[in-house]
Formats: C-alpha cells, sequence, structure tokens
C-alpha cells in the first residue's frame, strides 16, 4: 500500500476517535514514523544475527 493511503487512512481513524484534523495527521505520521523504526530495528537485528551465525559456520568448517 502506498504511504500516502496509509496516511490517510490512519488520519481518518485518528479524525473517527474524536482528533482535529491537524493533529490526527501529526498523529498518524508519528504512528506510521514508529511503525518503520520498530521495522528497521527487527532488521538490523535479523542482519547481525545472520552475519554472526555465517562467522560461526565458517569457523567450525575452517577448524
Amino acid at each position: 500500500m502506498p504511504f500516502k493511503s496509509k496516511i490517510d487512512i490512519k488520519t481518518r481513524r485518528m479524525i473517527a476517535k474524536g482528533m482535529n484534523l491537524s493533529l490526527a495527521k501529526q498523529a498518524a505520521y508519528g504512528a506510521l514514523d514508529h511503525s518503520l523504526s520498530k521495522h528497521a530495528q527487527m532488521q538490523a537485528y535479523l542482519d547481525g544475527f545472520l552475519l554472526i551465525s555465517i562467522f560461526f559456520v565458517c569457523t567450525i568448517l575452517c577448524s
């Protein structure tokens, strides 16, 4: 789903909960930022785990 439509959906949900438009848009951007940050942190963890796993396998095979 494109970025713009995700922002629009989140904004409409915030407005439905009683926020005004500017506050809802700001909250939608904040929620999406939080979601992207969590995804980036998980991806970094998985990349690190993969590198350590490769190093471990190479160490076992080379010894």
